[in-house]
């Protein structure tokens, strides 16, 4: 069975390459935009079943990325990573709508549960 395709948005390169990478071991299909903006461009195009994005990004980030995407793709996930401490996590799991707030530094496996719980539903 074919797993999920991904939409990365991250404006570090070598974390988006590290992800991408990541994923793309395990199964998934990845995309990939640098920002805000480039992963609403992307939605527009192309058929994703959920976005990793990154908090803190130019453009758009990622908690006003993730309300548009509520907006005009409703019930497409979206799950948010961040290097900010746990109660900001929590702050922004609450205002966003994410799924879910993930840590900095990622433990892949931990990231590949729960996108596949939220691919889930």
């Amino acid at each position: 069975m074919q797993k999920a395709r991904i939409l990365i948005v991250e404006d570090d390169e070598i974390i988006r390459d590290f992800l991408q990478d990541s994923l793309e071991m395990k199964g998934f299909t990845p995309l990939w935009a640098e920002n805000g903006l480039e992963a609403l461009q992307t939605l527009e195009r192309e058929e994703v079943d959920l976005v990793l994005s990154d908090v803190r990004m130019p453009e758009i980030d990622g908690i006003e990325l993730t309300k548009r995407i509520a907006a005009r793709f409703p019930g497409l996930p979206v799950v948010l990573i961040t290097g900010i401490h746990a109660e900001e996590r929590d702050r922004i799991l609450a205002e966003s709508g994410a799924k879910a707030v993930l840590p900095k530094p990622l433990r892949i496996k931990h990231l590949v549960e729960v996108l596949e719980s939220a691919c889930a539903g």
